[in-house]
């Protein structure tokens, strides 16, 4: 009955997928195609790789039982190769007959102790290991839920949702992909990341996970450069703070915490530069040439290292100074004679207009030869703070990330002389 119910599924194929369209899916005809091509894409993977694994499986029992002399190893390997299909008690079925023959030839117990561990590696290693990864891989379904999956249909259905956990679990992570009341299922049962790489920063810095949080920068510098991580991660991660902390859902010995962890991983990295592929003009590689200032907010002399980093790597004489060096009582002439950028690090909601206002004006005066430029860090489109700066259309540069800022750099670089201008007006209007 079931051969013959599925050849006339396959060969009415065509107008059962119409049908189901039209039950379930009108009103967005383009979403439910994606599901379904979806759905059936993954099922497909899952049952290709069910059946490579298989018989990867009796290949292995049959060359095991060949390497120990048992008779007909191919026999028995080709069982073992059927019987996987039946979920979690097939290997037991099929490890019998050997168990038995070895009994009957060979003298004592040592033949067939050697063939039902055989059979418990083999089942141990397929069931627990590789089928769990590859099937999860395949499917679009974490590890842990292809086990919870066969554990809660089995539990609901009995043998019957034993064989159909794995097809039954991935057609609800496709149900959570495309329908949105249902997208927990997808974040529970999928094999995506559950969090934001930025997300994740700013959880690790948040519990005081030093050895995940280098873990995730040692990742991402591998794969790229200390400008791509602090730029897709540690910035965005550092904004989520800034957010929380101007909410004021951040308790202060947290952001102790996440000041210490970041500023430790930061000193790490720090150490670790590289040769520029173009460095700048001589006098724009002395020390002191671009200065990184933090605005007021807290965590702004982070993201200041941040920047003083990625320019050092970049060939520029970065340095970064506090906020305090720009009052007149602590100024000293000779400490900003070669400052021909300055960077003012600033995260959205850390800092207010005036307050911005105020450190340029001084900025301005303690380095009126060099060219400013506010850093405000990923601010969104929305951003206040972000369209008061532009709306009142001085000239100081803005810049939202990191590669913007190593460009601008290289651009006023390549502009500028190489001695400093006696009037910062036209400085700034050159930058």
């Amino acid at each position: 009955v079931v051969v013959v119910f599925t050849v006339f599924v396959l060969l009415s194929r065509e107008d059962l997928r119409d049908r189901v369209v039209r039950l379930v899916g009108r009103q967005d005809l383009h979403r439910t195609i994606l599901a379904m091509n979806d759905a059936a894409g993954r099922l497909s993977r899952y049952f290709l790789f069910q059946l490579a694994l298989n018989a990867a499986f009796g290949v292995f029992i049959a060359a095991g039982l060949w390497g120990v002399g048992l008779p007909n190893p191919v026999l028995w390997g080709i069982l073992a190769a059927l019987m996987r299909f039946v979920p979690y008690i097939g290997s037991v079925i099929a490890v019998v007959p050997p168990v038995l023959l070895a009994l009957a030839v060979a003298p004592g117990w040592s033949l067939a102790v050697v063939v039902l561990g055989l059979f418990l590696l083999g089942d141990l290693l397929m069931g627990q290991v590789v089928e769990p990864l590859l099937y999860g891989h395949s499917t679009g379904l974490s590890p842990i839920a292809v086990v919870l999956s066969a554990a809660f249909w089995t539990f609901m259905w009995g043998p019957v949702g034993l064989l159909i956990a794995t097809p039954l679990t991935v057609c609800l992570v496709v149900s959570g992909k495309y329908v949105q009341p249902l997208a927990f299922l997808e974040v529970m049962l999928g094999d995506g990341p559950p969090l934001a790489p930025a997300e994740t920063f700013y959880q690790r810095a948040l519990e005081g996970n030093a050895a995940e949080l280098a873990l995730q920068a040692r990742r991402a510098v591998g794969a790229g450069s200390p400008a791509e991580y602090y730029d897709r991660v540690a910035l965005r991660g550092l904004a989520l703070a800034q957010s929380d902390l101007s909410r004021d859902a951040l308790a202060f010995e947290r952001l102790e915490a996440i000041h210490g962890q970041v500023g430790a991983l930061l000193s790490g990295l720090s150490n670790a530069t590289h040769a520029p592929a173009q460095p700048p003009p001589p006098e724009w590689q002395a020390d002191g040439a671009v200065v990184c200032i933090p605005a007021r907010g807290q965590l702004d002399d982070l993201a200041a290292a941040m920047a003083r980093h990625v320019l050092r790597d970049a060939g520029f004489g970065a340095r970064q100074d506090t906020n305090l060096v720009l009052g007149a009582s602590q100024a000293d002439p000779a400490q900003f004679a070669h400052a021909r950028l300055c960077c003012l690090s600033v995260l959205d909601q850390g800092s207010s207009v005036p307050g911005i206002r105020y450190l340029l004006k001084r900025i301005q005066r303690q380095m009126p030869g060099a060219a400013v430029v506010v850093c405000l860090w990923h601010a969104d489109g929305g951003s206040p703070l972000l369209a008061a700066l532009r709306s009142e259309g001085n000239e100081e540069t803005i810049v939202l990330s990191l590669g913007e800022l190593v460009a601008l750099a290289r651009a006023v670089s390549a502009r500028r002389p190489a001695t400093v201008p006696a009037d910062g007006n036209a400085a700034a209007g050159a930058a």
